[in-house]
């Protein structure tokens, strides 16, 4: 890993941007493919509220088995990561894409198909094989496309896109059901997994030098940031040097429970809002809007602000130990509206965290290690977050309450917190 992240003067001494916006459809297609993504990945947690779904695969009353259908994508996709980062170095992020985007859309469509457990589980899993291109693909166009100054604005655009997802996915999905079956809700989300794939075909080259419209002017100032001017590697071969820093292990950690509190969260807000505070189907998928709405914001006001001052581990310290205060006050809160309230806060501080952690990332990671660090970076978190939907899931098997698993969220977000004082030191 190289420790030579860009100071302050590096960056307010960078060109001033230029003509020429290629590289914000770059920016389009990272925020197209994470929202599609997650459209794919939240549906689940809509249809285990749906009784008609969970009776079909006889998963009614066991909320540890509905948490596995989360659990398994997640898993799978956490172990593909790690493979993910190598191959995108090799053949390229946009084949890359190419293939991980068809795939989703195919695996949509067959799901819609099935009433067996063991089938849908095993498409599960390989809907997480496909996904893992995304990380560390998007991770290699945003270090390659983006100077220094734009990196965390851009990683917030496809964070945005997520969060968009996450906004529209539950009332959408829980309106699909009501309309047309959970079946027809996964033919829909098949047909939308192909507008990314043609974006990325039509849009997307690996470096701006291969792009047939990229301005002279906007390809010197993409390629004015200080990593251009380090020696190039033999990019074919996998560079794992990284593995030996400090740095990387705490930004991993840091990363590994953020994402563990917000699959453990994204998988059970809609059956928490309705069984646990008894909020009818319609009004659920109107308020499970509100916690990645509150996301959204936080992100669209801070990335620029990290940016301008060339700092990202405080808001991730900031944004970690928020979220472990509030997340606990929610759980204790009387009102089921206050409650709901203070979801959405904790969330909205979650959200500082991600941004910042891929952007340090990538700052102080050589190009050529950047799509293999991401991958393991991404894997150990998605591991780690694969226990936490089923584990949520147990929690509410042994005490009857999805409370318990709030607090195992809150919980885990501690580490989080106490691994980002070393980065907060750093200047990072």
């Amino acid at each position: 890993m190289n420790n030579q992240k860009a100071t302050t003067a590096q960056v307010t001494s960078l060109p001033t941007a230029p003509r020429g916006k290629l590289r914000v459809w770059v920016a389009m297609l990272c925020a197209a493919a994470y929202f599609v993504a997650y459209l794919d990945r939240v549906n689940v947690s809509v249809l285990i509220a749906d009784p008609v779904f969970t009776k079909v695969f006889g998963i009614a009353k066991d909320k540890a088995a509905q948490g596995l259908l989360m659990s398994v994508f997640l898993f799978a996709y956490g172990v593909s990561c790690f493979l993910a980062g190598p191959l995108i170095e090799r053949f390229g992020a946009k084949k890359s894409f190419v293939v991980g985007l068809l795939s989703w859309a195919l695996l949509m469509g067959v799901m819609g198909t099935l009433s067996s457990l063991a089938f849908i589980l095993l498409c599960r899993a390989l809907l997480g094989l496909g996904e893992a291109v995304l990380g560390p693909g998007i991770s290699k166009l945003v270090q390659t496309w983006f100077p220094v100054q734009e990196r965390a604005k851009a990683n917030g655009l496809w964070y945005i896109g997520l969060q968009v997802a996450y906004i529209v996915a539950t009332p959408l999905v829980a309106w699909w059901i009501a309309a047309i079956g959970w079946r027809g809700s996964y033919y829909i989300l098949a047909l939308i997994g192909l507008a990314p794939l043609i974006l990325c075909i039509y849009c997307v080259y690996d470096h701006p030098s291969k792009h047939p419209r990229i301005t002279t002017e906007e390809l010197v100032y993409i390629e004015s940031k200080p990593e251009r001017k380090a020696s190039a590697a033999n990019i074919t071969k996998t560079d794992l040097r990284f593995l030996k820093s400090s740095t990387f292990w705490y930004l991993t950690i840091a990363y590994g429970v953020a994402n563990a509190g917000s699959w453990g969260f994204i998988a059970w807000i809609p059956s928490y809002l309705k069984s646990t505070l008894g909020f009818s189907w319609a009004a659920m998928g109107s308020l499970a809007m509100l916690p990645y709405l509150c996301g959204t914001l936080a992100v669209m006001v801070s990335t620029p602000l990290m940016d301008k001052y060339n700092r990202r581990a405080v808001f991730t310290f900031w944004g970690s130990a928020i979220f472990v205060l509030l997340t606990v006050l929610a759980m204790r809160v009387g009102s089921p509206l206050g409650a709901v309230a203070v979801l959405s806060l904790a969330y909205a501080a979650h959200g500082l965290r991600v941004p910042a952690l891929w952007t340090i990332l990538q700052n102080v990671t050589k190009k050529e290690q950047v799509a293999t660090a991401t991958g393991f970076f991404n894997g150990f978190a998605y591991v780690l977050a694969s226990l936490t939907p089923y584990g949520v899931g147990l929690c509410f098997n042994f005490t009857g309450s999805l409370k318990t698993g709030f607090y195992f969220l809150a919980l885990l977000s501690v580490l989080g917190f106490l691994v980002c004082i070393p980065l907060v030191r750093q200047r990072m």
